[in-house]
């Protein structure tokens, strides 16, 4: 979509009953605009979960929308 902008700011949450939250991650990605690559979050620990929301601060660029594309969750390494 040409309008659209990949978000800038996140906050990453966990839940395992969809009502309670933890904070498992903060922060932005780095350039962004101009550099769609792949990007992760990483946890500081691992985290059981069910849910996983995403809240973004904010757009990358001023544009009408917010573009993301496939959102994927791993456990850590055994």
């Amino acid at each position: 979509m040409a309008d659209a902008t990949p978000p800038k700011g996140y906050i990453a949450e966990t839940s395992l009953d969809g009502t309670h939250w933890t904070q498992q991650a903060e922060g932005e990605f780095a350039n962004i605009a101009y550099a769609l690559a792949t990007q992760r979050i990483a946890f500081p620990q691992a985290a059981k979960a069910r849910y996983l929301r995403l809240t973004f601060k904010a757009p990358a660029t001023d544009r009408p929308v917010l573009a993301i594309a496939n959102i994927g969750g791993f456990t850590e390494a055994r």
